[in-house]
């Protein structure tokens, strides 16, 4: 299995898929380890789009995160002992270039201006007239921390 690893401090994983028969491809993997935070994880969905990834949380500021295995890991990724879950994404067609958001899509013009302009989802027009400073779409993943930040509210 060919395999990428994302974050930082990923040259200890990259090390260990060698004692694990597993071969490191950053071009072309069919796995990417992510390693770190929400926000590398929303980086490594822009590098390497729709490609299965194995999210391991780790922040020197994170409580919650635990101390990894990686030996444990590999083999299990080597043994192909885990379950893929998907999770939904948005697409979107900007200037005939297809966009695809992992958290959300952000719409707006610098400097704010009032923008006129309709919503489609799946081909099918919802608004034919939308008229205001901007739109924010989100899905499961990105609501709660965009909605917070522009909000200020939880």
């Amino acid at each position: 299995m060919k395999i990428a690893v994302f974050g930082r401090n990923k040259q200890f994983i990259e090390r260990e898929l060698k004692n694990h028969n597993l071969q490191l491809d950053r071009k072309n993997p069919n796995l990417v380890i992510v390693f770190g935070g929400d926000g590398t994880l929303l980086l490594a969905e822009r590098i390497y789009p729709e490609v299965p990834k194995i999210f391991l949380r780790h922040s020197s500021l994170c409580n919650d995160c635990k101390n990894h295995d990686f030996s444990k890991i590999l083999i299990q990724i080597k043994n192909r002992e885990y379950k893929m879950k998907s999770e939904a994404k948005l697409i979107a067609t900007v200037k005939n270039k297809k966009l695809i958001a992992l958290n959300e899509i952000s719409v707006h013009y610098n400097p704010p201006y009032a923008l006129r302009f309709s919503v489609y989802i799946n081909n099918k027009l919802i608004e034919p007239l939308v008229i205001g400073d901007g739109i924010v779409i989100a899905t499961p993943y990105g609501r709660s921390a965009y909605f917070q930040s522009i909000t200020n509210k939880n």
